[in-house]
């Protein structure tokens, strides 16, 4: 019998997805979330992740980050679970809060606990390079212990389809639209935006200053 592991987690939907907000530790993240270069056999998603993972750099600027940024800070993973789906625990409310604060029954629905299989691999569909720096962190030491206890959101999408080569399809379709879809920020709102680039923070004492 598979072990489970259990999360907080907030349930919520989009479309056709039903996905949990999952807290979790860097270590726990390390740990059971998997990049796509471990897929067993070759696949068309192993191959899209795998020309976009560089491991030089999850391992050399994005660790530098990790280190040396005491306000670091990423952005959620959007992981997709290969095999048996999380299954979600609801824990409702009170009902004197849920009068209290008027709570509707899809809400106290959705605040809960999410439990992942040890046997079903959770794949990283959006957040490689920041899922390679952590487990390149963790795996050696790089910060210290207290680095694990820190948390991050990981976001598990979920498709409740029987048929895995459709289900796969989808999570293939979902990798290539947050890609795809994704627009890096332009030069002139990186140096307006920019705190650590000592050349874009002098431009902008140049524009606001020089009288001309």
């Amino acid at each position: 019998m598979s072990k489970k592991i259990t999360y907080p987690a907030l349930r919520m939907s989009m479309g056709s997805w039903t996905y949990f907000s999952v807290r979790m530790t860097m270590k726990e993240a390390a740990k059971r979330i998997v990049l796509a270069t471990n897929f067993k056999e070759p696949t068309a998603l192993d191959d899209m992740l795998q020309r976009l993972h560089d491991a030089d750099r999850s391992s050399g600027a994005m660790t530098n980050y990790l280190k040396v940024r005491d306000d670091r800070f990423y952005g959620s993973l959007i992981v997709a679970p290969i095999g048996k789906s999380p299954s979600f625990d609801a824990i409702r409310a009170e009902e004197k809060l849920i009068k209290k604060h008027n709570i509707s029954d899809d809400a106290n629905d959705s605040i809960g606990f999410v439990s992942l299989d040890d046997d079903t691999d959770y794949y990283v569909l959006d957040g490689q390079h920041r899922l390679g720096s952590i487990k390149h962190v963790v795996e050696n030491d790089e910060i210290g212990p207290e680095f694990g206890d820190e948390e991050i959101n990981v976001i598990f999408v979920v498709d409740e389809s029987d048929n895995e080569q459709e289900r796969n399809i989808k999570y293939r379709r979902l990798f290539t639209s947050l890609n795809r879809y994704a627009k890096p920020t332009d030069q002139t709102t990186n140096i307006i935006m920019e705190e650590d680039d000592a050349y874009a923070i002098l431009t902008r004492r140049l524009v606001e200053e020089h009288p001309v």
